[in-house]
């Protein structure tokens, strides 16, 4: 799956994505939660793709226009929680998954960049 970036309105400063830029989505995240401002599953969806930085970042779904609706192979759904559904690859569909990939846990950097590799080559 890719998108484009197409708003820069909401875009933090120290975030880099360039205007009409093509990125590969890494996953999908569909949340019901209001503080966030949805009122049902979905109403808030993001992207994690990397930035012009290589920084794996969630980003409002809203500000990009989908360029390809591909899905990787390796995709799965994922519930980690009762206000959350993910589409992801397999390996990264567990609770923790990007707080040990964040946190730099060996086997989640492992895992990411197997899994990276297969959705760039799909997409």
């Amino acid at each position: 799956m890719k998108v484009k970036f197409m708003d820069n309105s909401k875009q933090n400063n120290s975030i880099r994505l360039t205007l009409g830029k093509e990125y590969v989505v890494l996953s999908v995240e569909m949340f019901y939660n209001s503080s966030l401002g949805a009122k049902s599953l979905g109403d808030v969806v993001r992207y994690r793709i990397e930035d012009d930085d290589g920084i794996v970042i969630p980003f409002e779904a809203d500000i990009f226009f989908v360029s390809s609706k591909k899905l990787p192979s390796n995709w799965v759904s994922f519930t980690p929680n009762r206000q959350q559904l993910e589409i992801v690859p397999a390996t990264w569909a567990y609770q923790y998954f990007w707080d040990d990939y964040y946190n730099d846990k060996p086997e989640a950097i492992k895992v990411f960049l197997q899994e990276r590799s297969i959705i760039y080559s799909q997409s």
